[in-house]
């Protein structure tokens, strides 16, 4: 509170925030936003905020529910529905004065974990950041599936606008006009801040050009906002950038449906009624274990009488990919791990790395899973790395050394680890990098609820001296990671946690792929398990001119090739020369000067890689469409490549494209 006052009074900002939480039908529902808002979100000591409800109900019971509600937050300003229009207008006048910030929330949004908004706003506020249109709060890397579209979105480039993600108050930056779906939905009240003027206008706006009963639903106010704004036809459209935090704090749980203007999806009654099933008290005659339909309004009226609570430590710990999810937990229903807390083994190999090995150790240290040992294998260093690894492993058991006695490599120095270690499961870490405090918590939360996953890595901060940070997003996706290891290495080595059972049934990390070590073995791994991400920040990448990538980026180039050729006919009995499986990479990497040694074998390996894929395990639908996609872009790519080159061999490349998916617009997907 201290920081956040400092920051308010060093640059002599006062406002105040205006929320508006729209509700019906879900007075349990609301109670839980309400708590979860007050206990993660809001310290009105920092910042002024009036919380005000527009709410409506069916059926005199959910009137009572609302009842015990507004008994619980006499601090909030309760506003039954009569005349949704006229009432909204009241509150945005409100709103409308220099200094107010304006947020619409909805009642199933739940939030779960500590957050301090006010740095952002802070930021909004100030003349140099006008442009800026709203702060999405729902929003953050972990969102790249778009659950009302059935779609993965295009996620765009963030940049992380606070010093670190490593804090309760970190931000990022990213132009929504570069994302798709949930990422370009500048119009949100499910969750978002905009200036109290502008949200005004907005509102105003869609009256005027659409009519009253454009606003005259929450739903429709959204829905008619957003049309705007794809249209043009609001100023409003020019502001491109937006704000969102660095890490997930609310979900919303999309397990019913209360409004009858859209045919939004929720998630299907089977799985709602399953995550339901809930063990009620009876007092004296003991509880009985009743499930429910999540559906039924009424129904969930016991949850509130009974007090219970939506678990936000499960919702914290758990990894999603989009906003709205189907996960409908109580506290006492959240599945405890039988496996508890197995020990994680850190492989850390270093050379030359006492620079920067104290901040690694030390982010080991911190992690709030206390249960690790630490392998630091010290690579022939001969700087003062191997004084700064006694130092550490005489002040702490858990951490030990291994000293190789001729300077071996990553992949050598990393088998060695392995052959020492003691834990179930292995955590990656190099000496320039930083994990986060809750990087251990999550993968280990994550490997112990999917049994089928054998490698989790996550989303990363890349940071340098000299240039902004941002955040690197891999696909969280098995099937989407699958298939773009033909073309790149999508995991990111230190961040990533494995079953040491997985490792070994593989013999360890491949040594023959000089600074590969980890595509290969990825690659190798792909029919035995199932490799994830998190798609959470849980590691900062340190970026620097002795990063093997930019060291030996050729070497590593061509033993990617290496790899991929050798695994390709290992496994798959395609057979494929080592200039083909080059270009693979080479046609993302250097368009300008990109040539085709065979593209008929290209488009072959590429076609019969998907196949492959989608055929592989069990993949969703909207996965699949990715995929096939994907596909198509990078064949209608490589065909206009070989039309360029050689008109004649690229006609029938052109034409096999084509033939695939008639009519497709050719895209350009290599970011």
């Amino acid at each position: 509170q201290r920081r956040v006052q400092g920051i308010r009074g060093s640059n002599n900002m006062s406002f105040r925030l205006s929320a508006l939480v729209f509700s019906k039908d879900r007075p349990f529902q609301l109670q839980q936003c309400l708590e979860s808002l007050f206990g993660c979100i809001l310290n009105p000591s920092a910042l002024p905020i009036k919380v005000s409800v527009l709410f409506t109900a069916s059926s005199a019971a959910l009137w009572a529910g609302y009842d015990l509600v507004r008994a619980a937050f006499p601090q909030v300003l309760f506003i039954r529905e009569d005349n949704f229009s006229q009432q909204l207008l009241e509150w945005a006048a409100d709103s409308d004065q220099d200094r107010v910030f304006a947020w619409f929330l909805v009642d199933d949004i739940l939030f779960f974990r500590p957050y301090n908004i006010l740095p952002a706003l802070q930021l909004m506020a100030n003349e140099t950041h006008q442009d800026v249109l709203a702060f999405h709060l729902r929003l953050s890397s972990h969102v790249t599936f778009s659950h009302p579209a059935s779609a993965y979105v295009r996620t765009p480039k963030l940049f992380v606008k606070s010093p670190t993600v490593d804090d309760e108050h970190s931000f990022l930056e990213f132009d929504r006009t570069t994302g798709s779906h949930d990422w370009n939905y500048p119009w949100d009240l499910c969750g978002s801040i905009y200036r109290g003027s502008d949200a005004v206008a907005i509102i105003e706006g869609i009256r005027t050009t659409l009519g009253e009963s454009a606003i005259g639903h929450p739903n429709k106010l959204e829905a008619k906002g957003h049309e705007l704004f794809l249209a043009k036809s609001t100023p409003f459209h020019q502001k491109i950038r937006c704000f969102c935090p660095a890490y997930p704090i609310l979900y919303a749980i999309t397990v019913n449906k209360v409004q009858d203007q859209y045919n939004t999806p929720i998630y299907g009654a089977e799985e709602a009624i399953t995550n339901a099933t809930a063990t009620i008290s009876e007092g004296q005659n003991g509880s009985q274990e009743i499930q429910f339909n999540l559906q039924d309004m009424e129904s969930m009226l016991l949850f509130l009488h009974q007090s219970r609570r939506l678990d936000k430590k499960y919702y914290r710990m758990s990894s999603y990919n989009s906003v709205h999810i189907p996960d409908f937990i109580l506290e006492s229903d959240n599945p405890t791990c039988a496996e508890g807390s197995p020990l994680v083994s850190v492989l850390l190999p270093v050379h030359n790395g006492a620079e920067w090995i104290e901040e690694a150790v030390d982010s080991i240290i911190r992690q709030s899973y206390n249960n690790w040992e630490l392998i630091i294998i010290n690579d022939c260093s001969t700087d003062n790395t191997a004084n700064i690894i006694r130092e550490y492993v005489s002040k702490d058991p858990r951490i030990r050394s291994e000293d190789l006695s001729s300077l071996s490599g990553v992949a050598f120095a990393l088998n060695h680890g392995l052959s020492v270690c003691s834990g179930s499961f292995i955590a990656r870490m190099d000496a320039d990098d930083i994990s986060l405090p809750h990087r251990f918590s999550k993968q280990v939360h994550l490997l112990q609820t999917h049994p089928e996953v054998g490698v989790v890595g996550s989303a990363v901060e890349i940071f340098t001296t000299n240039s902004p940070s941002r955040v690197f997003v891999p696909p969280s996706s098995p099937a989407l990671l699958a298939w773009n290891l033909l073309f790149t290495c999508p995991v990111v080595h230190p961040s990533v946690m494995m079953r040491k059972a997985v490792l070994d049934e593989v013999g360890g990390y491949p040594t023959c792929y000089q600074h590969a070590e980890d595509y290969a073995l990825w690659l190798k791994l792909l029919p035995n398990t199932k490799i994830t991400t998190i798609n959470e920040t849980l590691v900062r990448l340190r970026k620097h001119s002795g990063n093997v990538s930019t060291q030996f980026s050729a070497i590593q180039h061509s033993s990617c090739a290496e790899a991929l050729r050798d695994v390709l006919l290992a496994q798959h009995s395609l057979k494929i020369d080592l200039r083909t499986a080059a270009q693979l990479q080479d046609l993302a990497r250097n368009k300008d000067t990109f040539e085709l040694s065979d593209p008929k074998q290209l488009f072959e390996l590429m076609v019969q890689w998907e196949s492959i894929v989608l055929n592989s395990c069990p993949i969703t639908a909207p996965e699949r469409k990715r995929i096939s996609d994907d596909c198509t872009s990078r064949l209608g790519e490589m065909a206009v490549y070989a039309m360029q080159q050689d008109p004649l061999q690229g006609m029938h490349i052109w034409q096999r494209w084509t033939q695939r998916k008639p009519g497709v617009k050719l895209q350009n997907l290599f970011k």
